[in-house]
């Protein structure tokens, strides 16, 4: 099995490992996978995408660069400047470089399955919709943790809880933004698998 090494621009710290477990699972049939770098302002990413290109690529010299930012209610085309920040340091870079844009927040990602959910929130009524619909996925989360009974997980737990048990297939079906992403990663991994065996025969 092919091994690859990545770099993680993220922004929430709550994101991270979720984020981390999703790209193994989306990539799971193609290679395996190392991080070399996690880093995060701890805000939007758009301002600091072009020193992490640099961190990622010049520094660390990792194979695939990922870049995750919450669309939140903006209308910018974050994706496009992502992608203008990566060709500004150099344009070779967006060829292993995979840009997910989350609308509105990551937090969709790991809801949108509700049977999942239902599953981790120990919701047993599985005819019902989930419950606190009305609220953003960020907070809909956290309101289904504060109002579990028994054994209530840390938030952490149930966001690493929703990454491992989410339904891939069905949230990419239902969830644009998602699908995207995956298709974006899959693609970048296949250029970089490419490119390596190109070197070997070099």
């Amino acid at each position: 099995m092919p091994h690859i090494h990545l770099g993680i621009a993220y922004e929430g710290e709550l994101d991270i490992e979720p984020v981390q477990i999703l790209i193994e699972r989306i990539l799971e049939p193609l290679c395996q996978i190392t991080i070399k770098r996690k880093i995060s302002p701890h805000t939007g990413i758009i301002g600091y995408v072009s020193s992490y290109t640099t961190i990622f690529f010049v520094q660390d010299c990792v194979d695939i660069a990922i870049y995750l930012t919450d669309q939140d209610e903006s209308s910018d085309d974050r994706r496009g400047q992502v992608i203008e920040k990566i060709r500004k340091v150099n344009p070779l870079y967006l060829d292993f470089s995979a840009i997910g844009i989350c609308d509105p927040h990551f937090e969709k990602w790991l809801i949108v399955d509700h049977n999942t959910a239902k599953k981790v929130f120990k919701i047993e009524n599985h005819s019902v919709p989930l419950p606190h619909n009305d609220k953003t996925p960020k907070y809909q989360i956290a309101t289904l943790k504060n109002v579990m009974k028994d054994n209530q997980p840390s938030l952490h737990e149930v966001y690493n809880s929703l990454a491992r048990e989410l339904d891939i297939d069905f949230v990419r079906t239902n969830c644009l933004d998602f699908n995207v992403f995956c298709e974006n990663l899959i693609e970048v991994c296949k250029n970089c698998l490419r490119n390596k065996e190109n070197s070997k025969h070099n």
